[in-house]
């Protein structure tokens, strides 16, 4: 998931933990989680400066956010919220706040968690799929393939179809 960091210059990118509610400590460790993979993954993008600011709730005062955003001169933020449904599922909303939209409105992404084992999974896509938006491509998770050629032992190595070896 790079990019080609010599043709263009770096955008910087906020990434806000996302908030839960503060007496659940499962919705805590989602929100964490989610935001890390995020973090992660969109700094492997390319072209990007991720920076945290955590200090900040946007999803409780998007004004005060939004002054520190054109503060830094920031180009885009991601943040959003990890809320328990009446279910034993959660709802995950994530935000993309883009500096060239004029009436500051984010672009937002919506899913619903029903087990808690799928964590990973939802991170790992919620993460590709915002970075996607943010980097204005498709990115992928990409694959290893480990292929047995014979039985004496002899294997090959693909990643993302090319043959390493």
């Amino acid at each position: 998931m790079t990019g080609s960091a010599a043709s263009t210059p770096n955008r910087l990118i906020v990434v806000t933990r996302l908030s839960s509610p503060p007496d659940d400590a499962e919705a805590k460790v989602l929100a964490s989680t989610i935001t890390s993979s995020i973090d992660i993954v969109m700094r492997l993008a390319g072209n990007l400066t991720v920076q945290r600011a955590d200090f900040l709730v946007p999803t409780a005062n998007l004004g005060r956010a939004l002054e520190y955003y054109r503060q830094i001169k920031a180009d885009g933020a991601v943040y959003g919220t990890v809320t328990p449904g009446n279910d034993g599922s959660y709802h995950i909303d994530l935000y993309i706040w883009n500096s060239s939209r004029q009436d500051s409105k984010p672009a937002a992404i919506k899913r619903t968690m029903t087990n808690v084992l799928s964590l990973f999974g939802i991170a790992d896509t919620l993460s590709v799929t915002v970075a996607s938006r943010v980097v204005g491509r498709p990115l992928s998770e990409g694959t290893l393939l480990v292929k047995n050629t014979d039985t004496l032992k002899h294997y090959a190595v693909y990643a993302d179809g090319h043959l390493l070896g």
